[in-house]
């Protein structure tokens, strides 16, 4: 009987192959041919020896029969694990088996395969049909497969992981394991504890056009959830309405850096933290990514991170709900990493409307936030005890019902360069933004359009030392005091700053307000103020042109000839300074930065009498885009690249600088102007930098001098 088997299986093949040289289709079997054995045919409730539709057999057969090599073709259908009610029972995948759905009821060859068309179902209704509680613990599971073992083209569903021992997973368990998941919907599972839909322990699945659908969990990961250092990898992959009664609504990863690329986390639940995603450690990896309508009953609307560097890229938050903090993502003890990436229209109930960061020092490039709301405190972004990095975001349009529509700071200080407050209100302080014992540093920032039902339309200080250079206030407006900016028992120091147009509609300070504060400038104009331009407490002016008139040295009460607020160049706004304007050359001769707001260069001799002088305000009269030299020495041998290579590099622009060194030799660091020893390294251009690359002898791999 086993040398017949063997014939057929051999006739089998032999006239496949035949069938598919005729049609010109054998590049269409997605196996290499040298490891195929067999095909092995499935349909409902058949019992035959699997070897053609014919003689048909059950899905569970053909995986036991299965060697490695095999594929498993199965009929539109619903396939169970069990014919009775061993809730144990599951389709358990193997190294080098594949199993492909959709194939039509009566069978077909693969140019007829369409798992849309002919779907075939796996599920875990194997007792009384609508009673739950009976259904497999796990409709599909792995343990220590490779990614040969491949399942396509199918829907699981009615898994019901509620067992003592079998509490994770309702829809498929992976342990050990990398199987490869294609064109599969994970719908209506079911687990107590972890993944709903699918439950990763120390297991690392590639999953591409997957769709996590109505999943549950009562604790943790509604659709799917890795634990113990799983590394997922999924592309092209929803999580729709998926819940989970703690965390994850959509993802949860605890200790697992999943790897997500073109994946939607859409109205996924958590009644604790993580709408759509939570990550508790690791460092999760998003590229294309977009939460829209999750809601998290906590914190973390979309995305939740605790002791967690995430990295994202052109992600995009939208309509994403926090009945606490941080409607669009919460980061707690966490240093993500944020480069485009959008927030839009999300609300937290609390703080942080777009983001909300708690002991985080998260870097953030390209941002948008935008029409982003906050019940309390910072309608765009909250941060407490952190110090974040922001570098070409946009506030524009963010509300907040207390204080700071933009941004909220509290013992924060976090560093912005290259930033927009554009439109953003406060029904309270702070329409731009709001600081709070914090020592934050501004660098080419705009403020325009802000305001404030109190104090503080621009920004408003609370006992903290903000510096601010290269800043731009336009048309900012404040009900009370400080239409462009109050500070209360702080000492903020400003240079080169330009106040336009600002107002307090009831009261005084319509530029800059000081109550009880020590506040510098330098180099600065306040002009077109609504009702003054200066009031307060020990405000130090010097070289400023300021209307009305101001004490102090080089300060002078002239038009200084503002153009609109328009682009001028550069990454913000500004407001140009026509030709014969004097606040040409008429800045501190000894203070002037090296740039203006636009990153053009300082000083310009734009009064043209032979002696280059810092305007006032932000923008510089006359000049062009600044560049600087990035110069590469050697201690050692060993050789260092740059990319990009140039002579010159634009201010604000990122260098990677790579290491080499020469064989016996090794690489220990970086000197000279940036310190360190990653390798690569990126650094940021802000002016001429000279670095050396540091190599020393390695004298474990010198070969040994015998005697």
């Amino acid at each position: 009987m086993l040398k017949k088997n063997i014939l057929i299986r051999i006739l089998t093949i032999a006239s496949l192959l035949l069938v598919n040289l005729q049609w010109g289709i054998v590049s269409a079997i997605p196996v290499d041919t040298e490891l195929q054995n067999a095909i092995l045919y499935v349909k409902p409730g058949a019992n035959g020896d699997c070897l053609s539709w014919d003689t048909a057999c059950e899905l569970q057969t053909a995986i036991f029969n299965a060697v490695s090599g095999d594929q498993i073709w199965v009929a539109a259908g619903s396939y169970k694990p069990t014919m009775d009610t061993n809730r144990t029972a599951a389709f358990q995948l193997k190294s080098g088996v594949a199993i492909y759905g959709g194939f039509p009821a009566a069978g077909g060859d693969w140019s007829q395969r369409d798992w849309e068309t002919y779907p075939a179902t796996l599920s875990g209704d194997i007792g009384v049909s609508g009673n739950n509680a009976d259904n497999s613990y796990h409709v599909v599971k792995s343990n220590g497969v490779d990614a040969s073992a491949i399942l396509d083209g199918f829907t699981i569903s009615l898994g019901y992981a509620n067992g003592t021992s079998n509490d994770t997973g309702g829809g498929m368990y992976n342990r050990n394991s990398s199987p490869t998941l294609s064109n599969v919907t994970f719908s209506g599972n079911t687990a107590i504890y972890y993944g709903g839909g699918m439950h990763n322990d120390n297991s690392s699945p590639i999953l591409s056009n997957v769709t996590f659908s109505s999943n549950s969990a009562s604790y943790y990961g509604g659709g799917m959830s890795n634990t113990y250092s799983s590394s997922s990898t999924l592309s092209n992959v929803t999580f729709i309405a998926n819940t989970a009664g703690n965390f994850g609504g959509g993802m949860y990863n605890n200790s697992s850096s999943p790897s997500l690329s073109n994946v939607t986390f859409s109205g996924n639940t958590a009644s604790n933290h993580g709408g759509g995603m939570s990550n508790f450690g690791g460092s999760a990896s998003l590229s294309n990514v977009t939460f829209i309508g999750n809601t998290a009953t906590r914190s973390g609307g979309g995305m939740y991170n605790y002791n967690n560097s995430a990295t994202l890229s052109n992600v995009t938050f939208i309509d994403n709900l926090a009945t606490n903090d941080g409607g669009g993502m919460f980061n707690s003890q966490s240093s993500s990493t944020l480069s485009d990436v959008t927030f839009i229209d999300n609300l937290a109930t609390n703080d942080g409307g777009g983001m909300f960061n708690s002991q985080s020092s998260s870097t953030l490039s390209d941002i948008t936030f935008s029409g982003n709301t906050a019940g309390s405190f910072g309608g765009g972004m909250y941060n407490l005890q952190g110090n974040p990095t922001l570098s070409n975001v946009t506030f524009s349009s963010n509300s907040a019902t207390n204080d700071g529509g933009g941004m909220y700071n509290n013992s924060s200080s976090p560093r912005l360069t290259n930033v927009t407050f554009s439109g953003n209100s406060a029904a309270n302080d702070g329409g731009g933004m709001y600081n709070s014992q914090g020592d934050l540093s501004l660098t080419n920032v705009t403020f325009s359009g802000n305001s404030a039902a109190n104090d503080g339309g621009g920004m408003y200080n609370l006992q903290g030392n903000p510096s601010l250079n290269n800043i731009t206030f336009s048309g900012n407006n404040a009900e009370h005091f400080g239409g462009g900016m109050l500070s209360f028992q702080s000492s903020p120091t400003l240079r080169n700053v330009t106040f336009s147009g600002n107002t307090a509609t009831s009261y005084y300070g319509g530029g800059m307000y000081n109550d009880n504060s020590s506040a510098s400038l330098t180099n600065a104009i306040l002009w077109g103020k609504t009702p003054d331009q200066i009031r307060g407490d020990s405000t130090t002016v010097t070289y400023s042109d300021v209307q009305g008139g101001y004490p102090g040295t080089g300060n002078i009460n002239d038009d200084p000839l503002l153009g609109p607020l328009a682009d001028n160049g550069g990454l913000t706004q500004t407001h140009a300074i026509a030709a014969g304007s004097p606040a040409i050359d008429a800045g501190d001769p000894d203070v002037c930065p090296n740039i203006d707001q636009r990153a053009f260069t300082r000083p310009i001799d734009g009064d043209e009498n032979g002696t280059a002088i810092c305007d006032m305000g932000a923008y510089e009269y006359g000049s062009y885009p600044a560049v600087f030299s990035l110069t590469v020495e050697h201690v050692g041998n060993g050789t260092t690249t740059k990319n990009p290579d140039k002579l010159e590099y634009l201010w604000g622009e990122s260098v990677t600088l790579t290491a080499t060194a020469d064989p016996a030799w090794l690489f220990i660091g970086w000197s000279g102007d940036v310190t360190g020893n990653d390798n690569p390294l990126v650094i940021t251009i802000t002016g001429n930098t000279n670095v050396t690359a540091l190599f020393t002898t390695n004298r474990i791999f010198l070969p040994m001098i015998t005697r």
